[in-house]
């Protein structure tokens, strides 16, 4: 099924339609419900005002997932971090977000992910622009756009901080565009807050009560606790392998793997000071982790190893959809 999805041409890109169907079909078996996220107060105000019903919703979910799968392996043949215009890093994001139904529904922090996705492809896109103004707006603005469907991507402000200094070394001009960028949604989404009376409602719900004094303040039960745990593996897995990704990768490549890697560590810090109480919140770590899976997927050469490996993912993801963790 790999050599499916080992050219970026146009037939193949459309079967991933279907493979996300596949990978995350254990909705046609168990009715799952789509997870009511606390602390979502814009998202769930856009569900109650479009009037969307359950299946919709799902198949929407599958649709952001597919788009945000499509911009990831646009990201990576542009930097050709995986060879021939693979389309693997799509296909590991799809299966890494089948781990669990809390991951793939459709909730505020899978639309800020989308933000969150531009946002990486935009900063990615300042190495060697010798006027990256614009660029770098973009990338506040995203950010900015994703922490107000979901607060915790405000810590990715910090990646402006480390993209800067990765693809161009830091200055404090362009690092201040960046904050422009995330200011200037926040100001024209407050005037319209203000002028619609729910801004102290915004503020109170979705910022001051989903922030916690405490470091880690995850309070969701066992459920989700098994893709966690898996999502963690395969991040230590990749920061051994981490050094050797990089071997014989030219430049530009080199400074990519390094900024997922400081992607990666933020993601980490995006679980601090906040009320974690759904499973889902791990598709931020799920973004990096599935470029990186794609590149060790990439390099295998025994095709049948890779086939086996690409399987067991994929029915281990659907296994799990059908248990209650």
């Amino acid at each position: 099924m790999l050599q499916l999805f080992r050219k970026n041409i146009s037939i193949n890109i459309l079967l991933l339609l279907p493979y996300i169907f596949i990978i995350h079909g254990g909705r046609f078996f168990i009715n799952h419900e789509q997870n009511s996220l606390q602390h979502s107060w814009l998202f769930n105000s856009l569900i109650k005002w479009t009037g969307l019903s359950e299946p919709v919703m799902f198949y929407l979910s599958h649709l952001l997932i597919f788009i945000q799968a499509i911009i990831l392996t646009q990201l990576c043949n542009r930097i050709k971090v995986v060879p021939e215009g693979q389309l693997f890093p799509a296909l590991l994001f799809i299966i890494l977000t089948g781990f669990h139904t809390s991951i793939f529904g459709l909730s505020g922090i899978l639309v800020a992910n989308l933000f969150f996705i531009l946002a990486i492809q935009s900063i990615c896109s300042i190495y060697l622009i010798k006027n990256a103004s614009l660029t770098l707006f973009n990338f506040g603005m995203y950010i900015g756009l994703a922490s107000i469907f979901y607060a915790p991507y405000i810590w990715m402000l910090l990646l402006g901080i480390f993209g800067l200094t990765v693809f161009r070394g830091f200055i404090l001009k362009e690092f201040l565009q960046i904050l422009t960028g995330t200011g200037t949604v926040f100001y024209l989404f407050n005037s319209y807050l203000y002028l619609k009376g729910s801004s102290s409602v915004f503020w109170q719900d979705q910022i001051l009560d989903f922030f916690s004094p405490y470091i880690f303040s995850m309070v969701f039960n066992s459920k989700g606790m098994v893709a966690l745990a898996l999502i963690l593996f395969l991040f230590v897995f990749i920061f051994i392998k981490f050094n050797i990704i990089q071997v014989k990768a030219q430049i530009a490549a080199q400074k990519f793997f390094d900024f997922l890697f400081w992607i990666c560590l933020c993601s980490f810090f995006s679980i601090l000071f906040c009320k974690m109480e759904t499973i889902g919140h791990i598709i931020i770590l799920i973004t990096p982790l599935s470029i990186f899976l794609s590149v060790v997927l990439s390099r295998v050469k025994n095709e049948l190893l890779a086939e086996t490996t690409h399987l067991f993912f994929a029915l281990l993801a659907l296994f799990l959809q059908l248990q209650n963790w």
